[in-house]
Order: structure tokens, then C-alpha cells, then sequence
């Protein structure tokens, strides 16, 4: 859609006095010269407008759509914040005042942009998506649900709408294990497949997705053949890949699995979850020796060794203290690895050992608030770069460090690769060494 339709320009307007003609005739020419990728042009047609009227709010907006096109968009959100000022009711200024936003990265703000146009143009579809998308990023779950069956409705047979709002009842699912989601998911997607004329990359998202939560419901033969067709369509990618080898490792066919993940670390050898699940496929084959084994390990995740490694820590020597004890892990929630571990929290030493947990799990249920209450620090980490991760660890004075996940989903090994806490150790929920040389000790028994 043009410029001049989505102004509301295409429309005949009531007689104009001779300086409003001049005035739309100016704005006519800024639109046409945006559309056909003059921008410079543009800029000179609103600029002059705004130069003799500079509260035209219509200008405003118009100019705030070019410094959008030209990656500026600072600019574009103080043109349009003084746009909306002066008139509230245009949904397209808050649209744009919405991507302006999400441009740098201001998502929650963006959302609410994208709320207000929706507001005011119940039907327009990409402020709809839009909010959809943001709410989602913000993990706001049942709000970007509800965008996306808004958007859904006004394009019942549009394959990129029914795949977003699968995606979105997918993400939900992923978060909370909820079985209903994982179906609402599966559903919308087979929808969007069978849609005559769908664009390749909404044909591969919609496959990629559907397989994935096929296999979460345990229907891992029919993923298989979804995770197939897009290996064989894209052989090299990383997705492709790392998907297929998941869904033969989970049918127990675990020397096919090991080809696809070494395929994976091949071609993407700085991606870990693909390298802790080629290290884990490799624990299966029965083939190497346990010598041999670590040996592999220790080569898979040379690469990560070091990578931004703290040398010195705050930690002081003072032998009367509490020594800061940190326990990190992705399974802080209902998971095996907690049913051992909730014992030895509830039954810490808390007289010579400050406890902390760092939870890198999405998950809040029962078990998870429960574990809340046996530690003295929590930290939510879950949302935190590695580097973020790392030094939050470090300016807690974290003594000892014990990762409870080793090569297991959803493990934050590269956070230990940092070497936030001068000593760290792997226990727990995986069954040998990690390969990674920062973390010091394992705790085993025979």
C-alpha cells in the first residue's frame, strides 16, 4: 500500500484555499518521490512544508516515515511523538512511532505504540501483527495470542498470519509444557501448509515448527518426515540439521543422530547447543572408549576455552566468612535433576555457606517457587546475555561455582567459560566431564 492511500491522500478533499493546495501539492510530490526511492527528494518536499508550517502534524509523520527509510530512527521518534502531540487520532503516526521504537530496540514501548494504532484501527493488519511480534518478545504471552487471532481473522487464508500466531501459541507452549499450546500450535501450522501459493520462507518456518512440536508431544515419526524434507531442501543448514539429528536421537537411532550433529559442529562449530548435543550423542556410542571419549569432549569445546575469561576475582581470603556458594541451572522447576537436588538445598549448611541459585529456566511452577525459599540469593538469569550472566555471578563474589546441567538442554556452559568464580565445579545431571577447561573439578563417586 502507497504512501498516499495509507495518508488518506487518495481521497478528493474539499475545496483547499491556495496556500493548503500549495501545501498538498508539496506533500503529493514528497509521497511520490518516497515511492519511487527518492528520499532525499522526499525529505526536501516535507521539510519545506514543515519550514512554513511547522506544526503541520500530516508533515510530521510524513517526514518521520523517511528518516525510518534512512535508519534514523531517533529522529523518527521525536518527528512523530511531536506529531501525535499535536493530533492523537492518526493510527499510522502510532504505528510508525511503534517501529521507530522497536528499531532501537525499545520493544516494551513499542508494544504499547502498536496497542494505541490498533485501538484506532481495530482492522489495520500491521499494527496487529506488529503488537503481535512485540508482545511475544516480551514474553507476554496470552497478549501476543490475542493480537494474533485479531490479525488471524482479518486473513483467514494467509499461510504468513496462521504460521506467526502458530509460532506464538508454540513459544507459549515451550515456556510452559502446556500440551493444549503444543496442539493449537499443530494445528495452525498444518492450516498454513496446505494454503495454496505460500511463500517458501513461511513453508519453511511453518515445517520447522510443526516438526519441533510433534516431537514435544512425543509424535516423533511423523516430525521425522517434516525434518527430512527440510534437510533435503537445505542441507547445510544449521536448523535443518540439528532438528533432524534431535528427532532420530529421540527415536533411538542414535549413530544416524551422531552424523547429523557432526555435520552441525562441521559447519557451525561456535554454536554449543549443536556441539553439547553432538558430545552427548557421542556418551551412546559405544564404540569409543571412556579415554577416547573425554578426549572427543575436550576437542569439541576447545574452541569455547577462554573466551572472555575473567583472570582475577574480588573473592577475599578472610577464613572466618561465609563462603558465597553458586549453584547454576536451566532445571529449576519440575525436572529429575531437581527431585535429587531440592533434598541437599533444604538441607544446606547455611552457617558456613551463603547459597545462591542462578535459574536459567523460563519456567515459574510450583517446584520452581518451592526451591525459591531454600536458597539465601535467587537470580533469574534466564533473559541475561552470557556476558550479562557472567558478571552478575562475579559481582556476587560467587566463591564456588557448580553448574548442575553439563551438556544437557538449555546448559549456560558458556557463562562458566567466562570463569566468573575462581573455582567451578560440574555435578549432577550429567553423567562425566564437560570438556570445558574452565570448570575445575567433577563431583563423582565410582
Amino acid at each position: 500500500m502507497s504512501l498516499r492511500t495509507l495518508f488518506g491522500w487518495a481521497d478528493k478533499p474539499p475545496r483547499p484555499s491556495a496556500l493548503e493546495a500549495a501545501t498538498a501539492a508539496q506533500l503529493e510530490a514528497g509521497m511520490g518521490h518516497y515511492e519511487s526511492g527518492d528520499l532525499l527528494a522526499a525529505e526536501r518536499a516535507f521539510c519545506s512544508v514543515l519550514a512554513a508550517a511547522p506544526e503541520h502534524a500530516h508533515a510530521l509523520s510524513l517526514l518521520a516515515v523517511v528518516r525510518l527509510a534512512q535508519e534514523r530512527a531517533p529522529d523518527a521518534e521525536a518527528l512523530l511523538r511531536r506529531a501525535i502531540a499535536l493530533d492523537a487520532s492518526p493510527h499510522l503516526s502510532w504505528f510508525n512511532l511503534g517501529n521507530a521504537l522497536a528499531a532501537q530496540s525499545q520493544v516494551c514501548a513499542a508494544a504499547d505504540a502498536f496497542e494505541a494504532a490498533a485501538a484506532r484501527a481495530p482492522e489495520h493488519f500491521p499494527a496487529l501483527f506488529n503488537l503481535g511480534r512485540a508482545r511475544l518478545e516480551l514474553r507476554q504471552f496470552d497478549a501476543a495470542i490475542g493480537a494474533g487471532r485479531r490479525f488471524a481473522r482479518l486473513r483467514p487464508d494467509d499461510a504468513s498470519a496462521l504460521t506467526e500466531l502458530g509460532t506464538m501459541h508454540y513459544r507459549k507452549a515451550e515456556a510452559t509444557l502446556l500440551i493444549a499450546e503444543f496442539d493449537a500450535a499443530i494445528d495452525l501450522f498444518r492450516q498454513a501448509l496446505v494454503l495454496p501459493h505460500v511463500p517458501p520462507a513461511t513453508l519453511h518456518n511453518a515445517r520447522l515448527f510443526l516438526g519441533d512440536a510433534l516431537s514435544r508431544r512425543g509424535r516423533h515419526t511423523e516430525a521425522l518426515v517434516l525434518f527430512r524434507q527440510l534437510h533435503a531442501m537445505a542441507p547445510t543448514e544449521l536448523d535443518a540439521n540439528i532438528n533432524l539429528a534431535n528427532c532420530l536421537n529421540s527415536l533411538g537411532r542414535m549413530r544416524d543422530a551422531a552424523l547429523h550433529y557432526e555435520t552441525v559442529v562441521r559447519l557451525y562449530p561456535g554454536h554449543l547447543p549443536a556441539v553439547s548435543s553432538a558430545i552427548s550423542a557421542i556418551d551412546y556410542d559405544h564404540r569409543l572408549s571412556a579415554v577416547d571419549n573425554t578426549a572427543r569432549r575436550a576437542s569439541l569445546m576447545r574452541r569455547f576455552a577462554g573466551a572472555g575469561r575473567y583472570q582475577t576475582w574480588a573473592n577475599t581470603r578472610d577464613p572466618e566468612r561465609r563462603l558465597r556458594l553458586g549453584y547454576i541451572s536451566p532445571d529449576y522447576r519440575e525436572h529429575v535433576a531437581m527431585t535429587l537436588f531440592a533434598g541437599v538445598l533444604a538441607e544446606h549448611d547455611r552457617v558456613n555457606f551463603e547459597i545462591y541459585a542462578y535459574d536459567a529456566t523460563a519456567f515459574r511452577d510450583a517446584r520452581n517457587r518451592a526451591l525459591r525459599g531454600s536458597v539465601d540469593h535467587w537470580r533469574e538469569i534466564d533473559s541475561l546475555s552470557t556476558t550479562a550472566a557472567a558478571e552478575l555471578i562475579r559481582t556476587d563474589g560467587i566463591d564456588l561455582l557448580v553448574d548442575l546441567a553439563g551438556h544437557t538442554a538449555g546448559n549456560r556452559l558458556m557463562v562458566l567459560a567466562r570463569k566468573p568464580a575462581p573455582v567451578q565445579v560440574s555435578w549432577l545431571a550429567y553423567p562425566g566431564s564437560t570438556g570445558l577447561a574452565e570448570i575445575d573439578y567433577i563431583v563423582s563417586d565410582p
